[in-house]
């Protein structure tokens, strides 16, 4: 089902945190692609991402970076980044 676009304006600070989030969290060297075959249904991402200069397309289906399993701790890369875009937007429902 398709949810209409939701407009955010967080406040530069937010954005600064988020985009030490993306450093820390090392976003910037993601690979293009991950993937786990031995599961059938699951979980598939896409993340698209431009800052000043830089920018990343990566995707995943049952896979993450810095994880082996769908693990959205701190520990993992995927959980350090997925919990920095919940504090940027606002929002306890990504990911």
């Amino acid at each position: 089902m398709w949810e209409p676009e939701m407009v955010l304006e967080p406040d530069s600070g937010a954005w600064v945190r988020f985009w030490k989030v993306v450093e820390d969290a090392g976003v910037w060297r993601w690979e293009k692609n991950y993937e786990n075959p031995e599961i059938l249904d699951g979980t598939q991402w896409f993340l698209k991402l431009k800052y000043q200069s830089r920018g990343i397309k990566s995707s995943g289906s049952n896979a993450f970076p810095g994880c082996q399993e769908p693990d959205f701790s701190e520990e993992c890369e995927f959980g350090q980044f997925i919990k920095g875009l919940r504090e940027l937007t606002g929002e306890a429902e990504i990911g």
